[in-house]
């Protein structure tokens, strides 16, 4: 295992896009960031490297936020980061952005493991601990889900579709 440092110079940045597309908010993503790195390292111990690290971490992650949503409604998340995205228009990215805030949350979880976070489905199906093919069949319906949502709003710039 790397120590603290490199382990957050390895995944710090992913792990905090990861939360702010599950929170949508960048001080509450922090906040969970900084949650999922404590308890990595408090946990460093009884790491038995069954998985990789950078699983390990989407799973914390994971864990921590499902606690968190428990306690309040849901609110809006943002895919696209607006500071650093030049595709599509503005309303483009509230029309994705609500589409996929509106996946139920197996969905949701789901696709921003494999398609937002490029994570492969055994990879995804090990951070949410289901089969990979659930993964599978959960990316697929969301991926039909929002083709749908998409497709009854005015279309999308190409760069800002979702492909399966």
């Amino acid at each position: 295992m790397k120590s603290f440092d490199a382990l957050y110079e390895a995944y710090g940045a992913r792990i905090y896009r990861f939360c702010y597309r599950l929170c949508g908010d960048k001080t509450d993503a922090e906040d969970l960031t900084q949650e999922v790195f404590v308890a990595a390292w408090q946990s460093l111990p009884r790491f038995a490297g069954r998985a990789t690290e950078q699983t390990w971490l989407y799973l914390i992650a994971l864990y921590r936020w499902n606690r968190i949503r428990a306690t309040r409604p849901p609110d809006t998340v943002t895919l696209l980061d607006n500071d650093a995205c030049t595709c599509g228009s503005p309303l483009s990215r509230m029309m994705l952005d609500e589409a996929i805030d509106s996946l139920p949350p197996d969905m949701r979880e789901a696709f921003l493991l494999v398609k937002v976070e490029q994570l492969s489905h055994r990879e995804a199906a090990a951070v949410l601990q289901i089969p990979v093919g659930t993964v599978q069949s959960r990316v697929f319906a969301a991926v039909q889900r929002l083709r749908s949502l998409l497709s009854e709003e005015a279309p999308l710039p190409e760069e800002t579709k979702v492909h399966a």
